[in-house]
């Protein structure tokens, strides 16, 4: 956000001074309502060309030798940098009968990756207007079947290992946050019968 002390400090001695003394209001008034008018400009172009955050589940799925990955793509639509983004996983439920569980499986939010392998695809990313992010949310093995979380190993609790061995509907939330923009959330529910090949996913 734009330091606005200094504008402040003129808009309080200018007070200052009227409440002390006799002035000359033509003298006061005017250098006063120019401050004002500055702030009040400067804070509206912040408002009007700030980050926007937008995330979604393009309706593919992207396959490798290894196995299957469902992805969602983040976007900034705003005018400046969207800075310090990461990606977390904010609820997963069950569904079953066509009906989503109520509580959610998980008790905390997980940090998921960027697309990729490098060592440095869980680090925040800066996100410029007009460039597209990917990041993981799942992967299915061809050689294994279960669940794959593209979540920190570290991060899934014990009681919370079952989750990989489920075989039916997943549906999550995901959100994406910045030091400077709104968080943006994406609703996705994925199909996994234990057949990589089978593995569907479409928007909540």
């Amino acid at each position: 956000m734009p330091d606005y002390s200094s504008q402040i400090d003129k808009i309080i001695a200018a007070l200052n001074q009227i409440a002390s003394k006799p002035v000359d209001w033509w003298q006061v008034v005017p250098p006063a309502l120019g401050v004002v008018i500055g702030v009040l400009i400067t804070a509206a172009t912040q408002w009007l060309t700030r980050p926007k955050l937008r995330i979604d589940y393009e309706g593919k799925s992207v396959e490798n030798e290894k196995g299957v990955y469902v992805r969602v793509r983040v976007r900034n639509v705003g005018q400046r940098v969207a800075k310090d983004c990461r990606l977390y996983i904010t609820a997963l439920h069950k569904i079953m009968g066509n009906k989503r569980q109520a509580s959610s499986e998980l008790v905390d939010s997980k940090m998921i990756s960027w697309a990729g392998s490098m060592q440095s695809r869980f680090d925040s990313r800066s996100i410029p207007k007009g460039v597209n992010f990917y990041a993981d949310v799942v992967r299915v093995l061809k050689e294994s079947p279960g669940w794959n979380f593209a979540i920190e190993d570290a991060n899934l609790f014990d009681s919370q290992k079952p989750l990989l061995s489920y075989k039916g509907d997943y549906y999550f939330e995901l959100t994406v946050t910045s030091d400077n923009a709104k968080p943006a959330l994406c609703k996705l529910v994925v199909s996994y019968s234990g057949d990589w090949q089978k593995l569907k996913a479409k928007r909540g």
